[in-house]
């Protein structure tokens, strides 16, 4: 029997589990300060209706998330992009500008491995970002989901150079174990009683099995142990798809390799239109997606996120190959 789960923030083990996984991160968190959530999307929806109501501006990195962008719409939040590079990711000197000139309700950021882009943000960089949230009083919602995805060592997310609890960190098993097991979690900081209200009111806990299930593995070496492999094969899959690409690409081509993850950013050459591509080829032999999708400015149709695949050798060639074809034809 499982009496634990009768506890709304989800079943006490995985949740002290949690606590000491991100303790070695360097967050300050009790396994009392961590809430349970059916995904990485359901956490980051309940932090971001605790800090902030319909019409607000959220400061979110740009490019950005496409998930991230969907859930802002949904609740009706204006995001305010602040422009980032594979080589240093957010630029704090515009993020500066922006707090000192616009009204900002909170900052919604990936730190690590920041989808598309895939950068991990130095950590002399995170101190100088939270001084600036901490100078203007603007709360924190970090998006850590794919933080453990890190081909190096695991970087520790933002919030474990906060000075304050004016932050919330936003994760996942999705990516780790699979996202079938709908199993997220949120570290509220101040905010914990405004998302357990939230979380009572909209949603149901994930199932207390698979709860317990994850929790048990996690007391093991099972886990670190699979994300080492894990880490490792998609370090490998997104090296030969960055081969197959300069192979096909033609060379005024531009890749950035992640810093973790399992997709490339590509800017094509002058010209190419990734956006027109997909509105004539929708269907390729590759689940790419333009730049268009990863930001609210029409900008960024020069580029496309390509994701790696367990496909190698030969056949990831050919792909890679006929997706070159298609891009070469929307350039005039």
């Amino acid at each position: 029997m499982i009496s634990e789960n009768t506890d709304p923030r989800g079943d006490n083990l995985l949740r002290r589990q949690i606590a000491r996984r991100t303790a070695a991160l360097g967050l300050d968190c009790r396994a009392e300060d961590i809430v349970i959530t059916s995904g990485g999307l359901e956490a980051m929806t309940l932090a971001l209706r605790a800090v902030a109501e319909v019409g607000d501006a959220i400061a979110v990195e740009s490019p950005c998330s496409a998930a991230t962008l969907g859930v802002l719409r949904s609740l009706g939040l204006a995001p305010v992009e602040v422009h980032a590079t594979p080589e240093h990711g957010i630029l704090l000197d515009q993020l500066e500008d922006i707090l000192t000139t616009r009204e900002i309700r909170a900052c919604l950021f990936s730190t690590n491995c920041a989808d598309p882009l895939g950068y991990v943000m130095p950590e002399p960089d995170k101190r100088v970002l939270m001084h600036i949230l901490a100078h203007h009083g603007v709360p924190l919602v970090e998006n850590d989901v794919l933080g453990d995805l890190a081909y190096g060592a695991r970087p520790s997310p933002a919030a474990a150079f906060a000075a304050n609890d004016n932050v919330l960190v936003c994760s996942s098993f999705t990516y780790t174990l699979g996202s079938g097991l709908r199993l997220g979690w949120l570290a509220p900081g101040k905010y914990r009683a405004r998302v357990l209200e939230l979380k009572a009111a909209s949603s149901v806990a994930p199932p207390p099995l698979i709860q317990r299930a994850v929790a048990e593995y996690l007391q093991g070496s099972g886990f670190e142990r699979h994300l080492r492999a894990l880490r490792r094969a998609l370090e490998a899959q997104t090296d030969d798809l960055a081969q197959a690409v300069r192979a096909s690409f033609p060379g005024t081509t531009r890749l950035y390799r992640p810093a973790g993850g399992s997709a490339l950013w590509i800017e094509l050459p002058p010209g190419a239109d990734a956006c027109l591509l997909q509105e004539r080829s929708p269907r390729t032999v590759v689940d790419w997606v333009p730049g268009c999708r990863f930001t609210t400015s029409p900008t960024l149709c020069n580029f496309m996120r390509l994701p790696a695949t367990d496909v190698r050798g030969h056949a990831l060639d050919a792909r890679i190959a006929a997706l070159a074809t298609q891009v070469g034809g929307t350039t005039f």
